[in-house]
C-alpha cells in the first residue's frame, strides 16, 4: 500500500501535497467514524440502564412496604405512617420470639426453614451453627423479612411487621411498618458493605454536620477517633469512602461497619462472624467493641469459632432447617 500513493503521483500527475491533504481528510474521516461507532455502544449501553432502572420502579412492592409519605407517584401505593407510640425501636435487649417458622425461596423448592420455634430472651447471646447449608443465614434473612415466611410469625418485643400488600389500604392494627420492624436490627456480616460517599453518610446516613458529636462520641468509646482522623488525611467524617470501601482495608471495613450497627441504637445486633477475615489488631478493636456495647443488647452471632461459642449464653443447633439441640455451650458442644 505504501507503493500505490507514488505510482499514483508518477502516472496521473497527482501532486504530493494533494495526496497528503486527501490522506488526512481520509484519516480525519475514519477517527470522526470510531468515535461515533464507540458513542452509539455507550448509548445502547445507557438506555439498557434506563430499561433496567424503569423496570426496577415498575415492580410491585414486597409485602409490607411502603412509600415515604411524601412521594408524588404510584399514587395508588399505601404510605408510610408514623410507628405506633411505645414500639420500643431503641433501648437495651429486646426479646425475639419465632413461632411455627417455615421458609422457603420458591413455591417449588425446598423448606430451608423447618417448624421453628424459639423465643431469645432479652440481653441474650445467641450462637447458630451448623453446617453448611443448615440454614443459619436463611434465619438471618427470615429476621429481616427479605422473604416472607410461607407460615408461622416473627415479633421483637411483642411487636410483629404488617406484611399485607403495598396497594392494600392501611387497616388499624398492633403491627407496625416493615422498614421500621428492620430498623430495630442492628447488622454487622461478614463481607460490610460500604457506599461512594463521605465517611459521615456511610455511618449515619446523611451528610448532616449536626450529628458529629454524637458519632465522635461513639468512635471515642470504640478506639476509632484518631483512626478516622489519619484515615483521610485531616479531613475526619468529610473523608471520601470509595465505592464498596476500596480505599480502607478489610479491617477498616468493618469496623466501620460496626460503628454504623451501633449508633443505629438497634436493640437486636446480629452479627455473622464478622471478626473471620479481618487483622489481628482490628479483630482486637473489633471484640472488645462488641463486648462493651452489646451489653443488655440481645446479640445473635452466626458463630464459625469455637472460642466464639463459648462465649454465649445459648447455642443453637441447626440441621438441615430444623432446630437439632438448643441449650448452653455446655450442653450443645461434644
Amino acid at each position: 500500500t505504501s507503493i500505490f500513493p507514488v505510482i499514483t503521483c508518477l502516472i496521473t500527475r497527482v501532486s504530493t501535497g494533494s495526496l497528503a491533504t486527501a490522506f488526512t481528510f481520509i484519516l480525519v474521516v475514519s477517527t470522526t467514524i470510531q468515535q461515533f461507532f464507540e458513542w452509539l455502544a455507550n448509548f445502547e449501553e445507557a438506555l439498557t440502564g434506563v430499561e433496567r432502572f424503569d423496570h426496577y420502579l415498575r415492580r410491585p412492592l414486597e409485602a409490607g412496604a411502603s412509600l415515604p409519605s411524601g412521594a408524588q407517584f404510584a399514587k395508588h401505593v399505601r404510605r408510610a405512617a408514623p410507628h405506633r407510640a411505645g414500639v420500643p425501636l431503641n433501648g437495651d435487649g429486646a426479646e425475639v420470639r419465632i413461632e411455627n417458622l417455615w421458609l422457603r425461596y420458591g413455591p417449588s423448592l425446598p423448606w430451608v426453614l423447618q417448624d421453628l420455634n424459639l423465643v431469645i430472651k432479652p440481653g441474650e447471646r445467641l450462637a447458630i451453627v451448623g453446617r453448611t447449608g443448615s440454614g443459619k443465614s436463611s434465619l438471618i434473612q427470615a429476621l429481616y423479612l427479605m422473604y416472607p415466611p410461607e407460615k408461622g410469625s416473627i415479633s421483637i418485643n411483642g411487636v410483629k411487621p404488617d406484611l399485607s400488600a403495598a396497594e392494600a389500604k392501611r387497616v388499624a392494627s398492633e403491627n407496625i411498618d416493615l422498614e421500621e420492624f428492620r430498623k430495630s436490627i442492628g447488622l454487622i456480616p461478614q463481607d460490610p458493605t460500604l457506599f461512594r460517599g463521605t465517611l459521615r453518610e456511610n455511618l449515619v446516613a446523611t451528610n448532616e454536620p449536626s450529628q458529629d458529636e454524637i458519632i465522635w462520641s461513639m468512635l471515642r468509646t470504640i478506639n476509632l477517633e484518631t483512626w478516622a482522623k489519619e484515615v483521610g488525611k485531616g479531613l475526619g467524617l468529610d473523608t471520601e469512602i470509595e465505592e464498596r470501601g476500596g480505599n480502607l482495608s478489610a479491617g477498616e471495613r468493618q469496623l466501620v461497619c460496626m460503628a454504623r450497627c451501633f449508633l443505629s441504637h438497634a436493640p437486636l445486633i446480629v452479627t455473622d462472624e464478622a471478626t473471620s477475615s479481618i487483622d489481628p489488631a482490628s479483630e482486637e478493636l473489633l471484640i472488645k467493641a462488641l463486648e462493651d456495647h452489646t451489653r443488655g443488647r440481645t446479640v445473635i452471632i452466626v458463630a464459625h469459632r469455637l472460642s466464639t461459642v463459648k462465649t454465649c449464653d445459648r447455642v443453637l443447633w441447626l440441621d438441615q432447617g430444623r432446630l437439632r439441640m438448643l441449650g448452653t455451650p455446655e450442653e450443645v458442644l461434644p
